[in-house]
C-alpha cells in the first residue's frame, strides 16, 4: 500500500510538470514546423506571403471618368483676375495636373482590380487545404507565446508545491530535530504568506489601474499558489514527522531554513516594513516572466539533464578511457576537459554534475585518485563548458546585457575553456605523485575499439534525428534550438538505452555490446 501510495504520489507531483514541458516542446517544434511550411508553401505557390487570406476586393471604380471636370464659367471680375496674378495661381496648369491625377488614379484602380483578379484565380482547392493547416500551426505557435508566461508561473508553482509538500526545500542543513522543524516551516510560512499577500495588493494595484491585459491572472497563480505551500508548512508544523528528534540547537536550527524562505522574509521587511509598499515583492517576482521562454529553456535543460542520468552513456563513455589505465591526475584531467562539450549541451554546469556526478567521482576513485582531486574533478566536470556553445547560461547573459552577443561570447568562450584546460592539467602534473605511465597504446587501443561498439547505436539513432531535424524541418542544433531539441533526442536514447540492457540482461556477460573490461 505505501509503495503504490508513494508511486502514486510521486506520478501526480511528476506528470503535470513532464505535461508542462511537453508543451514547451511542441512550441518549439511548432515554430519549426511553421516555418517549414511557409518555406514549402512558397516554393509550391509563389508569392504564397499573399495567399495566405483572401485578397480584399478594390473598391474603386475602374471605369469611372479620367477627365477632370470642367469647371463652372467664372463670374470673378478683374480684381479676382489681378490678385490671381499676384499670388501665381495658374488655373490652366491646376486644370492639367487635375486631369493627370484622375488618369493615375484610374490606372492605380484598375491594376489592384486585375491584381485582385489573379490572385483569386490562384487560390485554388489545394491552396485552401494547405493554408488551413499553416494557419492552424501559426495559431498553435502565437497562443504558446500568449502564453508561455502563464506556463513558466504554473511549472514553477508546481515544482514549488512539490518540494514543499515532501520537504525539499534547498537548505544549509536537513531537518533533524523539532527545532529544525520549527524553524524550517515557520519561517517558510511566513514567506510563501508574505508573497501571498504581496501578490494579493498586486492583484488590487491592477484592478484599480482599469487596464486589461492578458497576463491580468498571473498574480492570481501566485496568489493561489503560494496560499497552498502556506497551508502545507502550516500542516506540517501541526503534524510533524515521528522520527524527528526531540529538542535540538537554535543555533544549527537556523541552517535548516529553506534559502527561498530567509530571501522571501528579508524581502518582506523591506516591502512591507521598510518601504510600506505591499506590493514591490509580487511586482518584482513578476518580473522573473518577462524572460519566460529562456527559463522555461532552464526547465528543459534540467529535465534533458535527468534523462541522460537514466542512461548508461556515461558508463559506456568511461569504457572507452579505462583500457589506458590513466593515473588519477591524468584521468581527472580527461574527465575535467572532456565532460566540457555534454555541459555545454545540457545547458549548465549543475545539470552534468546531476547526471553524471557519481560516475566520475566513483571511476577517479576505482582509478586510485585521493577523495579530494575526486570531488574537485567532479566538481570541475560541469565547469569548463559552460562558456561554449550552445550553453544556455551564455544565452542568458546576451539577452539581459545587448552590449555583447552570443557570437562573441562563444569566440571568448573557446579561449578561455583552452586556458583552462591547460591550467588545470599543468596542476594535475605539478601534483601529482609519481610519472605519468599509461597503458600500451596497441593494446589500450584495441581496448577502446571494443569499448566503441556499444556506442554505435548511440551515435546512429543521435545522427538519424539531427537528419530527420535538419532536412524535415530545416533545423540544426544551436544554442537557440538546443533546449527543444535535446529532450526528444535524449528520449530516444533512453527507449534504446532500456531495450539494449534488456536484451544483455537476457543474454548475460557474452552478449554483444556487453561492457569491456581491462584487467589489471
Amino acid at each position: 500500500m505505501s509503495t503504490g501510495g508513494g508511486r502514486a504520489r510521486a506520478l501526480l507531483s511528476t506528470l503535470p510538470v513532464v505535461v508542462l514541458l511537453g508543451v514547451v516542446i511542441l512550441h518549439g517544434l511548432g515554430e519549426a514546423v511553421h516555418a517549414r511550411l511557409l518555406q514549402v508553401g512558397e516554393h509550391l505557390y509563389p508569392g504564397y506571403a499573399e495567399l495566405r487570406e483572401d485578397p480584399t476586393p478594390p473598391t474603386c471604380d475602374p471605369n469611372a471618368a479620367t477627365e477632370a471636370p470642367a469647371e463652372a464659367p467664372s463670374d470673378q471680375g478683374e480684381d479676382d483676375a489681378f490678385l490671381d496674378d499676384l499670388l501665381g495661381d495658374d488655373g490652366e496648369a491646376d486644370a492639367g495636373a487635375a486631369a493627370a491625377a484622375a488618369r493615375a488614379a484610374a490606372q492605380r484602380c484598375k491594376a489592384e482590380h486585375e491584381r485582385y483578379a489573379a490572385l483569386q484565380a490562384r487560390i485554388t482547392p489545394s491552396l485552401r487545404v494547405f493554408r488551413a493547416l499553416e494557419g492552424a500551426v501559426a495559431a498553435f505557435v502565437q497562443t504558446g507565446v500568449s502564453y508561455l508566461r502563464h506556463t513558466l508561473v504554473l511549472l514553477l508553482l508546481l515544482c514549488a508545491l512539490t518540494a514543499t509538500a515532501f520537504r525539499l526545500h534547498i537548505a544549509l542543513r536537513p531537518v533533524q530535530t523539532r527545532r529544525d522543524l520549527l524553524l524550517s516551516e515557520g519561517v517558510s510560512a511566513l514567506a510563501t504568506l508574505a508573497l501571498t499577500v504581496s501578490s494579493y495588493f498586486k492583484w488590487q494595484v491592477d484592478l484599480d489601474s482599469g487596464l486589461r491585459t492578458q497576463n491580468a491572472a498571473i498574480p492570481i497563480l501566485w496568489m493561489v499558489g503560494f496560499g497552498i505551500m502556506t497551508l502545507l508548512s502550516v500542516r506540517h508544523l501541526l503534524r510533524p514527522p515521528a522520527d524527528l528528534e526531540p529538542g535540538g540547537s537554535w543555533t544549527k536550527a537556523l541552517l535548516a531554513i529553506p534559502l527561498f524562505a530567509v530571501m522571501g522574509v528579508v524581502g518582506a521587511i523591506h516591502f512591507f516594513l521598510w518601504e510600506g509598499h505591499a506590493s514591490g515583492l509580487a511586482i518584482y517576482l513578476q518580473k522573473l516572466s518577462e524572460h519566460a521562454l529562456l527559463y522555461l529553456h532552464v526547465g528543459l535543460y534540467v529535465w534533458a539533464g535527468m534523462l541522460l542520468k537514466r542512461t548508461r552513456l556515461a558508463h559506456l563513455t568511461f569504457d572507452l578511457v579505462r583500457p589506458w589505465k590513466l593515473p588519477p591526475e591524468l584521468l581527472a584531467f580527461v574527465v575535467v576537459a572532456g565532460a566540457a562539450i555534454p555541459t555545454a549541451y545540457s545547458g549548465a554546469s549543475g545539470i552534468f554534475v546531476i547526471a553524471a556526478g557519481s560516475v566520475i567521482y566513483t571511476e577517479l576513485i576505482r582509478a586510485g585518485a585521493r577523495p579530494q582531486l575526486a570531488l574537485a574533478a567532479t566538481a570541475m566536470s560541469g565547469s569548463l563548458g559552460v562558456v561554449l556553445s550552445p550553453c544556455l547560461l551564455v544565452v542568458i547573459v546576451a539577452s539581459l546585457n545587448k552590449q555583447v552577443t552570443t557570437t562573441q561570447l562563444y569566440g571568448w568562450g573557446w579561449k578561455v575553456f583552452l586556458l583552462t584546460a591547460t591550467l588545470f592539467f599543468v596542476a594535475s602534473l605539478i601534483v601529482g605523485r609519481k610519472v605519468p605511465k599509461i597503458e600500451a597504446p596497441g593494446r589500450a587501443l584495441r581496448g577502446t575499439l571494443a569499448a566503441l561498439r556499444p556506442l554505435l547505436p548511440y551515435a546512429l539513432i543521435l545522427s538519424g534525428l539531427l537528419l530527420v531535424y535538419g532536412l524535415g524541418l530545416d533545423t540544426v542544433l544551436n544554442e537557440h534550438t538546443a533546449p527543444a531539441m535535446l529532450p526528444v533526442l535524449l528520449l530516444a536514447l533512453l527507449a534504446y538505452d532500456r531495450r539494449a540492457a534488456r536484451r544483455e540482461a537476457r543474454l548475460g556477460p557474452h552478449a554483444e555490446g556487453a561492457e569491456y573490461e581491462t584487467r589489471a
